[in-house]
């Protein structure tokens, strides 16, 4: 894939947001490969970056919400049915309801960051306090029906997991943010002076 290509698939609006779910729910049981937190939301991040409208960054936070229910909550339809006695189809039904809220701080937090990055166009180092400081912060205040949040997915990192006695679970959250955004904002950075250098 060449970084012109690559360049292009940053504007796609639906790849990469479900790149970023797929990644994230193998982070979490059944699979618990933990260490794809610092990465997995790399992908989202870098087509923000490139969002030109506020349409455009509140559409791939959606998708992102919408697509970590059907990649990390697709039991919910499950439970309706096996302990709701409901049809299967009311099950499925209700996991389409679910997927369209169950997740938003994704949604409220991809537009504040957007926000952010508009206001501050060039201070890269705000952004890399302001990514994880306002999804972190989003996620503490949204509610929602499953008191969860991205940090459990480092229940594997033992040593790193005792941080929540001082933190929360906030805490994690935090720095799996903060790591996700410099390796974005880093390749980000360096697809464009890539690519900047082959113009001249």
């Amino acid at each position: 894939l060449s970084m012109q290509g690559l360049k292009r698939l940053l504007t796609k609006p639906v790849l990469l947001p479900i790149l970023s779910a797929l990644l994230m729910a193998a982070a979490f049981p059944p699979y618990s490969a933990w260490a794809l937190c610092f990465v997995a939301l790399v992908p989202l991040f870098l087509t923000l970056f490139e969002a030109q409208t506020l349409k455009q960054a509140a559409v791939r936070s959606a998708i992102m919400g919408i697509a970590i229910v059907y990649t990390g909550f697709y039991w919910v339809g499950d439970v309706a049915v096996n302990f709701g006695g409901l049809p299967w189809i009311v099950g499925k039904i209700v996991l389409v309801v679910f997927s369209l809220f169950g997740e938003m701080q994704f949604l409220f937090a991809g537009i504040g960051i957007f926000l952010m990055m508009r206001a501050f166009p060039r201070s890269r180092v705000l952004w890399i306090v302001g990514i994880p400081t306002i999804y972190t912060g989003v996620d503490f205040l949204f509610p929602k029906i499953f008191p969860n949040s991205l940090g459990h997915g480092l229940h594997g990192w033992f040593s790193l997991a005792q941080l929540v006695e001082y933190t929360g679970v906030s805490g994690l959250t935090f720095l799996m943010l903060a790591s996700n955004g410099i390796i974005a904002l880093r390749l980000s950075k360096k697809i464009d002076k890539v690519l900047a250098a082959k113009a001249m």
